[in-house]
C-alpha cells in the first residue's frame, strides 16, 4: 500500500513534493501543501498581517472552530511561486457532507491585492500632520479583490480568501471539500477544504445586538468615480460599499446637518445634507430632500435603527446657510450656548423635529456630537432640553460625568474613562454605551499596519468590559487612489477607511465582522448556558484585556474563545 501511494503522487507532484510532504504524509501528518513547479500552495492564518515580501507561515488548518448555520466563516490560501505564474484561477467544489451539500456558489474567492500604507516599527506618529515626517514605506495584502482570477501572480507570493458562507438549513455535521489552483488552465495543486457545522443558528446581521457604528462618507464615493453628488449614478457605485457595511450589522446612517462639521480633515469633506435657507425678511426654510434621500437609501439596505446629525458643534464653530438677499452661501460663527448660536439653530431644531415627527424618524434621530469640550456639550445640553426635548443626544469623547446621564448615546475612546459601574447602569436604562478607536491607539487598531486579529479582538473586548459595541469614525473616507496607497498626510494608513471602490472589502473589515459574529454567537451561549460552561465562557471572555493582548497578541484570546465555544457546544 505504501509503495501505491507513493506511485500515484509521483505522477502528481515533483520530487521535493516527495520529500517535504509524502514522507510526513505517511507518518500520519496531515497533508496542507504542495508544491509542483516551484509553486507552493497552502493555507495559512487569517489573522496574520501579510506583507509583500515576508511570506507567511503554514498552518495545518483551513478554518478554526466550527461554524454555524448561518455564520460566514473565513480562510486564507497562499500561493508562494519562484517565477511569474500567469493565468491563475482558484476554485472551490462543494462542500459534502453524507448527501448534504454546501454548494460551491456559497464560497466565495477573492485574490488579496497589495497597497502602500506605513510602519508600526520605531518612532510613529498616528495623529497629526504627517508630511515632514519620515515613515517608513510598507506594501502589505490588504484590498480583497472582486475579479474571479488573477492573471498573473508575482513573486514570492499572493493571498486568497475564500469565505464561506453557511446555509441555515445546512445539516449539522463535518463537510469536505477541495480547492484546486490552475495556471494557463492547468491544475497545479489543491488543498483540503473541512467545514465542521454546528447546529446553533446565527441570526442574520440586521437582527444583531452588537451596536456597530462606521461613519459612511458618500462624498468620497462620488469624487474618486467622477459623478455626480447624489445622482443614480453615485447611488449605484455606492451600492456594494454600503452592502458590506449592513453585512457587517451596521447600525447608524451617518448624516451632516451642517457644511464640513470635521472642518475638511479628510480629502473628501463632508457637506451638509440639509440647506438653510434665510429669506430676505428674515424668515427661515430648511430644504431636507438630499438628507432624505439619503436616510432612505440606507434604510433600503437594512440599516435603519440610529440616524445621527453631525452636528451642532463643529470643529471652529461655523455654520453654513444660503443668504437670499445675496444669493451666496454665509457662515455664522457663534459658540454654543451664545445668542448668535441659539438664534441661528433654535428656529432649525423646531422645524427638524417637525420634519422628523412626519417621517416618524424623530424616535432614532440623535443630534451627535464628536469629542467636544465640557463647556459645550454642557451648552447644547441645555439648549436642546429647553428647545425640543424629544431629541435624544449622542457623543464620541471623553467622558464627562456633567452630561453623561443626558447622552443617549455614549461612546468613549480605548483608554479613556468609563466607569463599570456608569456602563452598567446605563444599560439597564436603555441608553447605549461602546467605545471607539482613532489614530490615537497604535494597538490595538485597525490601520493597515495592524495585525488583523486586532479588528477582531476590539468587538470582544467591548463586550468582554460590558460596553454594547463599537464605532469607528471613518469607513470609507478614502485617499486620493486608495487602490495604490493608503496613506494620508494627517493620520496612518488606513485610519480612513475600511474598504475600497466598487465593493472591494479588506482583510481589515472581514476580520472586523467575523469578531462581531463571534460577539453573537458568545450573546447567545451565555443566554442558554449554565454552571460550569457558563463560568469557562465568561473565563474566555476575560481573556479580552489590554494587558494581555499587549503582551500576547490578539490571537490568544481569540483562539482561547473560540476553542471554549466548540468545546462547551
Amino acid at each position: 500500500m505504501k509503495y501505491r501511494i507513493e506511485r500515484i503522487i509521483m505522477i502528481q507532484c515533483s520530487i521535493d513534493y516527495l520529500r517535504r510532504v509524502v514522507i510526513p504524509l505517511l507518518l500520519g501528518m496531515t497533508l496542507i501543501a504542495c508544491r509542483q513547479s516551484g509553486v507552493d500552495f497552502f493555507w495559512s492564518s487569517t489573522g496574520t498581517r501579510m506583507y509583500l515580501d515576508s511570506v507567511p507561515e503554514v498552518k495545518e488548518n483551513a478554518i478554526s472552530g466550527s461554524l454555524w448555520r448561518g455564520e460566514r466563516g473565513h480562510c486564507v490560501a497562499i500561493i508562494k511561486s519562484e517565477t511569474n505564474l500567469t493565468g491563475v484561477d482558484v476554485s472551490a467544489g462543494d462542500l459534502r457532507y453524507g448527501r448534504n451539500t454546501i454548494p460551491s456558489s456559497n464560497i466565495l474567492i477573492r485574490f488579496g491585492l497589495p497597497v502602500f500604507g506605513d510602519s508600526l516599527v520605531g518612532p510613529y506618529h498616528q495623529c497629526g500632520d504627517r508630511d515632514s515626517l519620515v515613515i517608513p514605506r510598507i506594501k502589505v495584502f490588504d484590498i480583497l479583490d472582486n475579479a474571479s482570477g488573477a492573471s498573473v501572480i508575482d513573486p514570492p507570493y499572493r493571498p486568497v480568501w475564500l469565505t464561506v458562507s453557511v446555509p441555515v438549513d445546512a445539516a449539522p455535521g463535518t463537510y469536505k471539500g477541495t480547492v484546486v489552483l490552475r495556471a494557463g488552465g492547468k491544475r497545479i495543486a489543491s488543498l483540503p477544504l473541512k467545514i465542521k457545522v454546528d447546529p446553533h443558528i446565527l441570526p442574520p446581521p440586521d437582527e444583531w445586538q452588537f451596536h456597530l457604528d462606521l461613519w459612511q462618507n458618500p462624498y468620497a464615493v462620488a469624487r474618486y468615480h467622477g459623478v455626480e453628488l447624489w445622482s443614480p449614478e453615485h447611488f449605484a457605485l455606492m451600492d456594494p460599499v454600503i452592502s458590506i457595511l449592513a453585512n457587517a450589522g451596521q447600525n447608524a446612517i451617518t448624516t451632516t446637518i451642517t457644511d464640513r462639521p470635521w472642518n475638511g480633515q479628510t480629502e473628501d469633506p463632508f457637506g451638509s445634507m440639509v440647506k438653510k435657507i434665510r429669506h430676505s425678511d428674515g424668515k427661515w426654510d430648511y430644504d431636507y430632500s438630499v438628507f432624505d434621500t439619503w436616510v432612505e437609501y440606507m434604510m433600503r439596505h437594512g440599516i435603519d435603527k440610529q440616524i445621527s446629525c453631525y452636528s451642532l458643534i463643529t470643529m471652529v464653530s461655523s455654520f453654513d446657510y444660503y443668504d437670499e438677499a445675496s444669493s451666496t452661501v454665509k457662515f455664522v460663527e457663534a459658540r454654543p450656548g451664545t445668542r448668535k448660536y441659539i438664534e441661528f439653530w433654535e428656529p432649525f431644531l423646531h422645524d427638524f423635529a417637525a420634519h422628523l415627527r412626519e417621517k416618524d424618524w424623530l424616535g432614532k434621530t440623535y443630534l451627535a456630537m464628536d469629542e467636544s469640550h465640557r463647556e459645550d456639550l454642557v451648552a447644547v445640553r441645555d439648549f436642546v432640553s429647553r428647545v425640543e426635548p424629544e431629541f435624544q443626544l449622542s457623543l464620541a469623547g471623553l467622558y464627562h460625568p456633567e452630561v453623561e446621564e443626558d447622552l443617549d448615546y455614549l461612546s468613549v475612546t480605548f483608554h479613556g474613562e468609563f466607569p463599570p459601574e456608569v456602563v452598567q447602569r446605563r444599560r439597564q436604562e436603555g441608553k447605549t454605551s461602546t467605545i471607539y478607536t482613532c489614530c490615537d491607539e497604535k494597538y490595538p487598531n485597525t490601520f493597515i499596519a495592524s495585525p488583523p486579529s486586532e479588528a477582531a479582538w476590539i468587538p470582544l473586548y467591548s463586550i468582554a468590559n460590558g460596553h454594547d459595541g463599537y464605532l469607528r469614525w471613518a469607513y470609507n473616507s478614502w485617499t486620493k487612489d486608495p487602490m495604490k496607497d493608503a496613506r494620508y498626510r494627517m493620520f496612518a494608513a488606513g485610519d480612513c477607511f475600511l474598504v475600497y471602490p466598487e465593493g472591494r472589502s479588506s482583510v481589515r473589515m472581514e476580520m472586523l465582522t467575523a469578531g462581531i459574529q463571534l460577539c453573537e454567537k458568545t450573546r447567545i451561549l451565555k443566554e442558554e448556558l449554565r454552571g460550569e460552561s457558563l463560568e469557562e465562557l465568561n473565563m474566555a471572555l476575560n481573556g479580552f484585556n489590554f494587558a494581555d493582548m499587549a503582551q500576547n497578541g490578539a490571537q490568544a484570546a481569540l483562539d482561547s474563545l473560540i476553542n471554549i465555544i466548540d468545546t462547551i457546544q
